[in-house]
């Protein structure tokens, strides 16, 4: 679980300000909603303007639906022209162009733009669109059967304009493509960096078709706002395919992304206004090498089809909104990660990663989600809401996770959300949510594709399930459940009997494991609900034995009478100072489980019963899926008396691919 978001200085109110800001705004927009062109806008008119009439609208907004919004202006949402009333005509073969038209010039194979307007490209050209025009110009490039590629620097470059759009003419293909190695003025300069590069305000619409090869790093990159509002987009790009810095928002369109390292992402991490992502529509598949959808800020996701087919980390962002669309995760570390954004200090960093965030959440109000995580399913180093939607946690099967981690509180109050996974390092909701659930056990591990359904006292189906995972306990909450209600779980061949009662209704016995997660300190929960035992204080040494013939950790537990195992895991090594008769066995007797206890009144810390640094570490728990970095901490998590686990402050892992600006 790679923690590199770790700002915490935004506080909610401005946060709430921050979204004020994009609502009204200094530039007059128009919200429009999937599915809705600018002309049909005209009947909500009023409503818009009701909406922006209050600061206190906007805060309820946020409240209520969650996230922040996009914006979007009749430029944006306007992909009409024709060619009567364009600038210019530019014809292109080779390194050839042939203008006709007035405010573009073409020198030294580059096309110059330098006054607004439409500017209409067909046919094929070896060299690069430069738009230099006024800082307040509106400049439109439409494609109509057009392809570009350039060798040592951008294709298509926004050097300055008030807004660039990139119109998509209907039923046209178009190509934009780079080198693999861009040549620069001097060596401090390191832009553009991305085979459509635009300065200022980027937008890309119509109804045609857009293929970009980013081949030095990014595919389409703005370092203001960068909009997708419809066309057929796929982007291949070594770094990050589709980049907005100050803002990325989607509204709809088909949109394929493969990239070496984050699909979607905006990274301004200066501003607390910006740096977020917004995807209201469209069919969305991302393949990255590292975050599948990256918000510095905010992610919010009211509608669309998304697929994250490949990723480490797949959604990524300070605050998480999932308001609707139809979502699929695939990680081979943590599905939905929530984390403030890095302070720049380490050791602050460090220390923000093991406290609870209350700047920091993943809110799910609606939608249908579906994660398959290598690590923990969802992972908030804050709080996790859950409050409508419907939710299937593939969860790891390593015991160093779980299909839910959380930091805060987690509290739900609607929705369908069911978990599956290891059982060692789950979490349940908080036992003060207003929706019921239950938590089962398995005595033995179920295989990928074990059927789950749970009907009732009617035997009426109320929910089915077929997870993708082996899983060894079960985290299920439905919005009908009320105490004493008897339903029946069959899982597999296995059937058990359940009555609800009280917030969490258990079932089976943990194996072994520990529900609380590490860096949980007083904030921590017990599976009964139970407020976890405050940080530092000393539990009962008996809280650490193993039932009988439970296996777990050598090092974690005793070892049963006769098992073998590493002589120095239990007892301290000869010559080592201390005193001998705390640790080791009465001479004859053979590993009684009180044998190590410590006596009566004597204090001390758990690390004293840990083998010696000389001694060989127990192998690391399997991981699931593809390969994926080494994550600090897994598997050094210490038991607590009452199933909490605590982990110390660790180095934390360096993340992939430097961040750019």
């Amino acid at each position: 679980m790679r923690k590199r978001l770790l700002w915490t200085k935004g506080a909610a109110a401005f946060m709430v300000a921050c979204l004020v800001f994009q609502v009204t705004g200094c530039r007059k927009s128009t919200e429009v909603g999937p599915g809705m062109t600018e002309e049909s806008t005209a009947g909500t008119e009023a409503e818009t303007k009701a909406a922006e009439s209050s600061e206190a609208a906007a805060e309820d907004s946020l409240e209520a639906a969650g996230g922040i919004s996009a914006s979007y202006d009749e430029d944006d949402l306007n992909a009409e022209w024709s060619e009567e009333e364009a600038a210019a005509v530019i014809a292109c073969s080779g390194k050839e162009a042939e203008i006709q038209g007035s405010g573009i010039s073409e020198e030294n194979g580059v096309l110059t733009v330098n006054a607004a307007g439409t500017y209409v490209f067909r046919g094929d050209y070896e060299g690069q669109i430069l738009v230099d025009a006024g800082k307040d110009d509106v400049v439109r490039l439409v494609f109509d059967g057009f392809s570009i590629s350039h060798v040592t620097s951008s294709p298509v470059y926004g050097l300055q304009c008030g807004k660039l759009i990139l119109t998509l003419a209907g039923g046209t293909e178009n190509t934009v493509s780079d080198g693999t190695l861009y040549v620069f003025d001097s060596e401090e300069d390191d832009e553009p960096d991305a085979a459509i590069f635009s300065k200022d305000d980027l937008t890309i619409n119509g109804t045609g078709s857009l293929t970009v090869e980013g081949n030095y790093s990014n595919g389409i990159r703005s370092k203001d706002d960068l909009r997708i509002v419809s066309g057929t987009i796929q982007v291949t790009a070594e770094n990050d395919a589709i980049k907005g810095k100050d803002a990325l928002m989607i509204r709809d369109g088909e949109i394929t992304a493969v990239s070496g390292q984050d699909g979607l992402k905006s990274n301004n991490d200066s501003d607390p206004d910006k740096g977020y992502v917004v995807i209201d529509g469209g069919v969305i598949s991302v393949t990255a090498g590292d975050d599948g959808i990256h918000g510095e800020t905010w992610l919010t996701i009211n509608g669309g089809t998304i697929d994250v087919t490949e990723s480490y980390e797949g959604l990524e962002a300070m605050k998480i909104d999932i308001n609707g669309g139809i979502i699929s995760v695939n990680a081979t570390d943590d599905g939905i990660n929530a984390a403030a954004v890095s302070t720049g200090d380490e050791q602050e960093d460090e220390r923000a990663k093991m406290e609870a965030n209350p700047d920091v959440y993943v809110r799910i109000s609606g939608g249908e989600i579906t994660v398959n995580s290598g690590a923990d399913g969802i992972d908030s180093n804050g709080n996790l809401y859950v409050t409508g939607g419907t939710a299937y946690i593939n969860g790891p099967e390593s015991g160093g996770d779980g299909a839910l981690d959380y930091n805060g509180t987690a509290e739900i109050s609607g929705g369908v959300f069911a978990a599956v996974g290891s059982s060692r390092m789950m979490q349940s909701f908080s036992s003060d949510s207003e929706q019921k659930m239950i938590y089962v056990f398995y005595e033995e591990g179920k295989e990928a594709g074990t059927f789950i359904s749970l009907t009732n006292a009617d035997g009426d189906e109320v929910f089915s399930w077929t997870p993708e995972k082996t899983y060894e306990c079960l985290l299920l909450s439905l919005p009908e459940f009320a105490d004493g209600d008897v339903y029946r779980l069959v899982t597999g061949e296995e059937e058990t009997e359940l009555t609800i009662d009280g917030t969490i209704t258990k079932s089976g016995q943990e194996n072994g494991g520990f529900q609380g997660r590490g860096g949980r300190g007083a904030g921590g929960r017990r599976l009964d609900g139970a407020e976890g035992r405050p940080e530092g204080e000393m539990g009962e040494p008996g809280t650490f034995e193993r039932p009988e013939g439970e296996t777990g950790d050598p090092g974690a537990f005793e070892r049963p009478e006769g098992e073998a195992g590493e002589p120095g895991a239990f007892e301290k090594p000869e010559g080592e100072a201390g005193d001998p008769s705390t640790f080791e066995k009465p001479e004859g007797e053979v590993g009684a489980p009180g044998a190590f206890e410590r006596p009566e009144g004597e204090t001390g810390a758990p690390r004293a019963f840990e083998k010696p640094d000389s001694e060989s570490e127990a192998p690391e728990a399997g991981t699931n899926g593809p390969e994926r970095p080494e994550k600090p901490g897994e598997g050094d998590r210490m038991p607590s008396a009452d199933g909490e686990s605590q982990q110390p402050p660790e180095s934390e892992a360096a993340s992939g691919g430097a961040e750019d600006v």
